[in-house]
């Protein structure tokens, strides 16, 4: 039995002959036969022995004026049980005529399709254009008809109902698509635009609790430190989130094995969950490995993992599946973010209440979240969306209220020459200043201030800018003895860019250091070109600023303009140095 939504195969007949309808019944409704017990019995003894053709069954109803038919037709249409076929007799006296009621059906459903029966002595074909327009909705059949031609039109045309059904949800998904697409682009505009301004405003708050540490030392007022400090790297987290949302992932990509950090969710999960939620783990053994960073796939899955406990608040079933797939051409005809190519399928299910219909589109939209107030952010799917589709992934959800939900997270698999060696740094110490020249550039006053306390605290001599303008003028003033510039990107009058470029002119192998809140991937491989030091994410901790201050001031000498590192920071945890 097919599950297609869209067959319909119910049909109307409008004629005022009566004997016409029982034609039409014996044509196109079947009945069982009377050898049917006989050929059950064979396939008990047997089994299949012949594959046969099976007739087409169809439901009509019956209206014998053109009001009535229309009748009929308005109260299908309201009760979501629409006619795919209407066969319509031209002549029905006293009332109106077929041509008419045609046109009348298509003002209450459009996409009817009509068969207008006719005789040779009623209309021409260019009068009945003429009244009904010309279209691919109806056609003719003379009269007396064959019933082998009424049984194909009324396949086709039923066939070709179900066609146009299937192809306007189609256009409406697409549509959906597409309108949800803008909304996601506009939210991240201004997600990151918010990112920006915020994290201006804690990155002298994390530097201001590193010099608070050095000069408070009872027990009282580390604890209020420490209370400043955790509030401020929820708040880091949370604006990494957007970013994480607006941009879409941009850690440091290197080969995963992804049965490892499965693993180790289950483990946190058994560890860490009610002991009413059962956690299980199918993990293929030949599980290929995938390209990203270990640290947001984490956060991916642990996040799906922590919804599914929420909705299971008195126990269920968790379930991390994972396997090798591999995706054909024909997929991305019904998922257009699918891409043909090895895969590696995580899913996660739960055996909680289910997503109700009208929410399921919604999941995904930054701070939409069904979770009572203060019990979510409405970031952590969207913000999986994004690193996900960051990775060439796509995400896909199948839920039903009552029967639970599955989340399936598809990452693309890389083959093993393609994982390379994994990289280690090692911890060192970071060296004091020894009173170099440092020339501070950026249009927000806190961050100038406690950037320049900072620094000081650590052996170096500081001079500020409020812009770039103003930046260059103090260049000019000291340049003999400026030994490393840092500099924000986006500022009023010049930006640091327009500086950047300026101090080329001068000094072509002067280290410079850039940090901001709100630069892409895009902007930083530009300042590749023009020979950064290196590059920091704000806000940052003061271990981070040293250590690229460091590397780039040694480096000075022997490398200068052609040598760059970066440095990216979004969690307040000191990331290494990496070149640029």
């Amino acid at each position: 039995m097919s599950t297609d939504p869209f067959i319909n195969r119910r049909i109307l007949v409008v004629d005022d002959n009566r004997a016409i309808h029982s034609d039409y019944r014996k044509i196109l409704c079947a009945k069982p036969r009377e050898s049917d017990w006989l050929d059950q019995a064979e396939k008990g003894f047997f089994g299949d022995t012949e594959t046969t053709a099976e007739k087409p069954s169809f439901q009509l109803d019956s209206a014998y004026q053109g009001q009535e038919g229309l009748d009929l037709v308005a109260q299908a249409h309201a009760e979501n049980r629409r006619y795919a076929l209407a066969f319509i007799d031209v002549r029905m006296p006293p009332g109106m005529d077929g041509i008419e009621t045609a046109a009348r059906l298509w003002k209450l459903d459009p996409e009817v399709q009509v068969v207008i029966c006719t005789a040779y002595s009623d209309y021409v074909w260019e009068e009945i254009v003429a009244k009904v327009g010309q279209s691919d909705r109806w056609v003719i059949l003379r009269k007396p008809f064959d019933n082998v031609e009424v049984l194909q039109l009324a396949s086709a045309l039923t066939e070709k109902w179900r066609f146009l059904q299937h192809s306007k949800s189609r256009l409406d998904d697409l549509e959906a698509r597409f309108l949800r697409a803008q909304r996601m682009e506009s939210i991240g505009t201004l997600a990151s635009g918010v990112a920006h301004d915020l994290n201006n405003i804690l990155a002298p708050i994390v530097m201001g609790v590193a010099i608070l540490r050095a000069n408070h030392q009872s027990e009282e007022d580390k604890e209020l430190l420490d209370l400043l400090e955790g509030n401020t790297q929820r708040g880091i987290a949370i604006i990494k989130q957007l970013l994480t949302f607006a941009r879409g992932a941009q850690g440091e990509r290197v080969p995963v094995v992804p049965k490892h950090l499965i693993h180790e969710i289950l483990g946190i999960a058994r560890e860490t969950f009610p002991k009413s939620i059962r956690v299980t783990g199918q993990i293929d053994g030949d599980l290929r490995m995938v390209s990203g960073d270990p640290t947001q796939i984490h956060q991916v899955l642990m996040n799906l993992c922590v919804n599914a406990r929420d909705v299971m608040p008195s126990g269920g079933e968790l379930v991390l599946r994972a396997r090798n797939v591999e995706i054909k051409a024909p997929a991305t005809t019904t998922n257009p973010e699918a891409k043909p190519g090895p895969y590696v399928l995580v899913e996660v299910s739960d055996s909680g209440w289910g997503i109700e219909p009208e929410v399921l589109p919604r999941i995904f939209d930054p701070f939409f979240t069904t979770k009572e107030p203060g019990k979510g952010t409405g970031l952590g799917l969207s913000t999986a969306l994004g690193i996900v589709k960051s990775y060439g992934g796509f995400l896909q959800v199948e839920s039903k209220v009552g029967h639970g939900t599955t989340f399936q997270v598809y990452l693309p698999a890389i083959h093993q020459e393609e994982s390379g060696e994994s990289r280690l740094d090692t911890p060192r110490r970071v060296a004091e200043g020894k009173g170099q020249l440092i020339l501070i550039v950026d249009d927000e006053a806190s961050i100038r201030e406690t950037t320049a306390n900072t620094l000081q605290r650590h052996g170096y001599e500081v001079i500020t800018a409020a812009d770039g303008a103003n930046g260059l003028i103090q260049f000019f003033e000291h340049q003999d003895r400026i030994r490393l510039v840092l500099t924000d990107l986006l500022m009023p009058v010049m930006d640091g860019r327009a500086l950047i470029l300026a101090l080329r002119q001068t000094r072509p192998r002067l280290p410079i250091i850039v940090h901001s809140g709100m630069a892409e991937g895009t902007q930083i491989d530009d300042l590749r070109t023009q020979g950064i030091a290196a590059f920091l994410d704000k806000p940052y901790p003061t271990k981070a600023l040293l250590e690229a201050m460091e590397a780039a001031l040694d480096r000075k000498n022997g490398e200068g303009h052609e040598a760059c590192a970066e440095s990216e920071v979004g969690t307040g945890q000191a990331g290494p140095s990496q070149p640029l």
